[in-house]
Formats: structure tokens, C-alpha cells, sequence
């Protein structure tokens, strides 16, 4: 199994990783420059890490993927979604996750799990960590209307519950997606 995020998981995506998250004093990425680094990270990471790793039947799992295009920037930053359709299926070689796993929960847990991250880390916060609940409820709004475009791909989990039960879930909702092999 093949683990990534994104924007990330090659030197080239760490990099804009940094660019992306906390970009240069003064500066305020625009929704299309945050389009432009995404599409040539995720690109990046789909030529170097996931189609050899699907060529070699490797299950892939990411850490973020188009949908996430599609709500900060699509839903939210309102650039328009046929453009980023083709942007993406650029940036990603044409393809699609078959399961998307959506973590909600609600946005005082959201909050406080930031506040708990930030308080047990050397790492500085960074834009978004910073942004603030409106944003975070704009996005909890766009993630559930792509969910409601694609309820059979986009599977909704609730991450206030339990690690074991999650990742019980989690595991189930996986191997229902591989072949079976015949006893």
C-alpha cells in the first residue's frame, strides 16, 4: 500500500507544500494561483508516485485529492468547476479515485482537534488552521454537496467516533472495493 498527501509526497510537492500553506509574508495567493501549485504538485505526485504504484496493482490511499480542488476553490473560492474538471483530470493523467472517504464532524470538535494539534507540535499553524470557523463551515457545505453528487463513490464517516470503529470502517469500506479471490 502506497500512502500520500497532498499537496506533497515528492520534493517537488513538499516544496509547493511550504508555497501553499504559508506562503510569503505579505503575499495573498489568489484561488487561481492555489489552482496552478495544486495541479502541478498533484501532477507531479501522480507521475512519479500513483500510476507506477497502480501499475503495479498497489493500492493507493491519499490524503486529499480533486474533491478538495473542487470544494476550497470551486464550491468556496468560486472559480468555475468545468474548468477545474479539466484543469484536474490534467494534473492527475484522467484518474479518479474509486472511494473518497469524507471525515465530518462538527466544528467546535473541528476546532478544539486544531488547537490540541497545534499545542502538541513544533510546527507552526498555518493559513488554514487560521482561517477560522466560517471558512471551515463554507467548506463543510461544498464537501456535502459533492457527496450528494457521488454518494457511491464519496462515503461520509463520523470522525467523532472511535479510532477502532473508524478504522474498522475504514478497512471494510477498502476491501469491498478489491477483487475477491476465488477459496
Amino acid at each position: 500500500m502506497l500512502t500520500i498527501r497532498e499537496p506533497g509526497s515528492t520534493p517537488v510537492g513538499e516544496k509547493i507544500r511550504e508555497i501553499f500553506k504559508n506562503p510569503p509574508e505579505g503575499t495573498v495567493l489568489t484561488p487561481w494561483s492555489e489552482v496552478f501549485l495544486l495541479s502541478a504538485a498533484r501532477h507531479q505526485l501522480v507521475h512519479d508516485r500513483v500510476l507506477p504504484a497502480l501499475e503495479n496493482g498497489t493500492i493507493v490511499l491519499a490524503d486529499r485529492f480533486v474533491d478538495s480542488t473542487f470544494a476550497y476553490q470551486g464550491l468556496v473560492g468560486n472559480l468555475p468547476m468545468e474548468d477545474l474538471q479539466q484543469i484536474c483530470r490534467i494534473a492527475t493523467c484522467g484518474i479518479r479515485p474509486d472511494r473518497t472517504f469524507l471525515f465530518r464532524a462538527p466544528i467546535d470538535v473541528m476546532e478544539a482537534r486544531i488547537r490540541s494539534r497545534q499545542s502538541g507540535s513544533n510546527e507552526s499553524s498555518d493559513r488554514f488552521d487560521q482561517s477560522g470557523a466560517s471558512l471551515r463551515s463554507a467548506l463543510e457545505d461544498a464537501f456535502q454537496h459533492l457527496a450528494g453528487l457521488e454518494p457511491d463513490r464519496i462515503v461520509t464517516v463520523d470522525a467523532t467516533r472511535d479510532v477502532e470503529t473508524i478504522t474498522s470502517f475504514l478497512v471494510g469500506s477498502i476491501l469491498e472495493l478489491l477483487p475477491s479471490t476465488p477459496a
